[in-house]
């Protein structure tokens, strides 16, 4: 209890403790400092088109605040023990306004820093309650001026977009505090859900192909077991990250196709641009927003979806920047999202060191926080910067932000039981059912074995210019492999942060996932539109289906089901190390997760490029944790049962006992384990108020819990002779008869007024009578005087176990 105490004084005295400002000089137009890494790596791909206009309004840029070295240290610390079921801080969540105290600007600082923008001419908007993220606006020309740059237009692919085109530069005041300055680039990440247009084939009266709706994956992945116990998301939310606006209506129908419960949906604009309706839709994002939504929705089918996007219209702001709101601001009921799903990705090289540093402040935020981020780990394989490209130029290079340490990144697999994308087996059969007038919405049956999600080689056997399409999986270039994950056994390099960490369904070849969205007859223009794809259930009006496939898909299913394990055992923070604590248990291993052995996420790749080997770049998939489909696809209801806090109740047959002093007694003490495996071993303590404690001794055997959750131990309580006091007959009652002879001789002396003389021999009568009781011993003369005790009984578990109460046993002894 000491070592508790100490450890919680510590923490309090950590959290009020008075933080020094680390602003020591004035922000003045002196000295610069320029920051490394802040022109963003497209820029190299696209084509300048020139200046932007100095009047231009920059309406969100942003000051990303990186901590102390003192105060990465402390939070580092933080979010390990807020993991460490054995700390006081285990699951002991920040807000971001204690985020904000303990790790955010102090008053002082952040006072200079706004001054300082203000001084240049910007106007503050917002500073986040994290305290790590100031908002303001100005025009190009103040920009170009503060940060010493050049901002200009260009074009990749069909997009135009504004960035700096030189390195940023900051006053030397703000050297080791400013992690990036946001806004002055408005490059965007590409949607990567692979979205068919299907003729008539469903589990139906057409075809008797299989196709995923939300029933379907909840009986693969065995969420019955979640359900059944009255977890459906109820009063729960999950944050879905986006960059466009979308109409509710195909939500509305998705949920009425799938016989879901009315929607649920908060849609947050963090942009000033137009955030509804054409201007604030991207017809690239629409089908990747709805995906998104509909499927974290309709696996956690009671909760509310919060889609936090940035509009399509505005020049700065992308899916990444609605991230950080989610984790820096954005609240509901007082509270932030516990589960955040991201289904957008670059190649790790794709992100500059400087653009990386600050988004993994703010992951960092969102574990210390409780917030669980899951990301899709790539579409590309192995080739994570080949994303779009029908073969892989660039060597093996893993997805960001998916390679962080604080995001768990979800790759796919495909369904090999049931045949596969070049040879189905529609119809009935083990895994699936079959109806040939009707189709059956949620047809699964039980969970189909799964192989790696590589669709490359169908594709472009039906087309040769067809993307490659595969479940994204590598190492890492930049970060350290955690302490909690290992390397695959099949890999020999050098220890870094591996991707994925887990892996379900993806493919949109074989069994993909259902979707209801708009239909767009232009690749850019969202007016040009058919109208929502969802008609008739899943049908248009052409009887036709869209599906998709994924990382895109499986990562907001998995947001769907952690959320429903979050309303049963609250925040998870970083979901990784309670993933791998558990693959390190083999028994645990078998039983929680799909380990899938076979295929690999090798592409074609040309002759010379890097890691090209025989034509293909990219990994095998092998027994345990390998780098295609991570520690393998998941059943939730194991999980599910395996978050179980690790308990034990502890009762005895009797807590009160009687014993003859010189003698002992047996209690019997009873134990039921919950998901602990442990050992319990026994700790007494005696207490008396009138006698001496250690007159009374009490024992109790260990109990093991290793094969059974029942169990049982013997405890024994032992008096000595001593437990039980003798007192002393008094003189009054053992004298009697002497004292009674004294008063008599004494009482003539009174008489004769002798008193001094009655008085002696009173005196003396009654010391013999004394000497008479000493005499007697303690025979028949003693009587026994009954002693209570108090008998503590403390359990205490190996391992990871929250302890019982002691249990206390009243003891009489005779």
């Amino acid at each position: 209890m000491s070592a508790v105490i100490l450890a919680m004084t510590a923490t309090l005295a950590s959290q009020t403790t008075r933080r020094p400002n680390r602003i020591t000089q004035e922000l003045t137009s002196g000295p610069v400092v320029t920051l490394s890494g802040t022109v963003h790596p497209l820029v190299r791909q696209a084509s300048d088109m020139g200046k932007v206009s100095p009047s231009m309004q920059l309406e969100s840029m942003t000051l990303s605040i990186a901590p102390s070295a003192a105060e990465k240290a402390e939070l580092d610390t933080l979010v390990e023990a807020q993991q460490n079921p054995k700390s006081v801080q285990y699951h002991q969540w920040l807000t971001q306004e204690d985020f904000g105290t303990r790790f955010g600007l102090t008053e002082a600082d952040l006072t200079q820093v706004t001054g300082w923008l203000e001084r240049q001419g910007f106007t503050v908007k917002d500073v986040a309650p994290s305290r790590n993220l100031i908002t303001f606006y100005g025009t190009v020309a103040q920009a170009e001026s503060a940060f010493r740059t050049r901002i200009h237009q260009y074009r990749i692919g069909t997009d135009t977009r504004i960035s700096n085109a030189t390195e940023i530069s900051i006053p030397q005041g703000l050297a080791n505090v400013v992690a990036a300055v946001g806004g002055l680039s408005g490059f965007r990440p590409k949607p990567q859900a692979v979205v068919k247009r299907l003729n008539p084939q469903f589990t139906s009266q057409f075809s008797g192909n299989h196709f995923l709706a939300p029933g379907d994956w909840a009986t693969i992945y065995n969420l019955t077991p979640i359900y059944n116990a009255g977890y459906t998301g109820t009063g729960m939310h999950v944050g879905i990250a986006g960059q466009t606006y979308f109409p509710q209506a195909d939500i509305d129908d998705f949920r009425a196709a799938a016989g879901l419960s009315a929607t649920k949906l908060n849609m947050v604009c963090i942009s000033t641009a137009d955030c509804t309706n054409i201007a604030g839709e991207s017809v690239g994002d629409i089908g990747e927003a709805n995906l998104d939504v509909e499927w974290s929705g309709g696996i956690a089918n009671n909760a509310t979806v919060d889609f936090v996007y940035a509009s399509a219209d505005d020049p700065e702001q992308d899916v990444f920047s609605a991230a950080v709101y989610l984790v820096t601001t954005y609240k509901v009921d007082g509270a932030v999202v516990p589960v955040i799903s991201i289904s957008y990705a670059s190649c790790e090289t794709q992100f500059s060191a400087n653009m990386r540093t600050a988004f993994d402040g703010f992951l960092e935020e969102a574990a210390a926080q409780g917030q669980s981020v899951l990301n899709s780990s790539g579409d590309a394989g192995a080739a994570g910067c080949d994303q779009g490209s029908s073969i892989a130029t660039q060597g093996a290079v893993a997805d960001y932000p998916a390679s962080s340490p604080y995001v768990t990144g979800v790759g796919g697999t495909t369904f090999s039981a049931d045949g596969s994308a070049a040879s189905p087996e529609p119809g009935a059969n083990q895994y699936w059912s079959y109806s040939s007038t009707t189709d059956i919405v949620s047809s699964a049956r039980q969970y189909i074995p799964e192989t790696s999600w590589n669709d490359t080689a169908y594709d472009q056997s039906q087309n040769p210019s067809n993307t490659l399409t595969s479940g994204g999986g590598g190492v890492s270039l930049y970060y350290a492999m955690p302490s909690w994950q290992w390397a695959p056994g099949n890999f020999s390099g050098a220890p870094m942060r591996f991707v994925p960490d887990v892996a379900f369904s993806a493919s949109a070849d074989h069994d993909p996932y259902l979707l209801c969205s708009q239909e767009f007859t232009s690749a850019t223009d969202p007016s040009q539109t058919d109208g929502p794809s969802c008609i008739d259930g899943f049908r248009d009006s052409n009887s036709d289906l869209m599906a998709v496939g994924g990382t895109s898909a499986s990562a907001p299913s998995f947001a769907g089901m952690l959320t429903l394990l979050v309303e049963k055992y609250g925040k998870q923070g970083n979901f990784n190390q309670m993933l791998y604590s558990l693959a390190a248990d083999p028994t645990k291993y078998a039983a929680i997760f799909h380990d899938i052995t076979t295929g690999s996420n090798a592409q074609p790749c040309s002759a010379g490029s890097t890691g090209c080997v025989g034509g293909l770049v990219g990994y095998e998939a092998t027994a345990g944790y390998d780098l295609v489909t991570g520690l393998g696809s998941i059943n939730g209801g194991a999980l599910y049962a395996a978050l179980a806090p690790s308990t034990y109740t502890l009762g005895a047959s009797s807590n009160s006992i009687t014993i003859p002093a010189g003698s002992n007694a047996q209690l019997k003490l009873s134990l039921t384990s919950t998901n602990y495996p442990g050992t319990v071993s026994f700790v007494t303590s005696i207490s008396s108020i009138n006698a001496t404690p250690s007159a009374v001794s009490a024992s109790a055997s260990s109990v093991s819990f290793a094969s059974s959750t029942m169990g049982t131990s013997t405890l024994t309580i032992t008096a000595t002779k001593s437990a039980a006091n003798r007192s002393q007959r008094l003189p009054w009652k053992s004298g009697g008869p002497v004292v009674f002879c004294a008063v008599l001789l004494g009482a003539p002396l009174v008489r004769l007024k002798n008193r001094p003389l009655a008085v002696l021999l009173m005196a003396l009568a009654i010391l013999a009578a004394g000497v008479l009781v000493g005499c007697s011993g303690s025979g028949s003369n003693s009587m026994p005087s009954p002693q209570t005790y108090t008998v503590i009984v403390t359990p205490t578990g190996s391992g990871t176990v929250t302890n019982p109460a002691a249990i206390t046993v009243n003891v009489t002894v005779e």
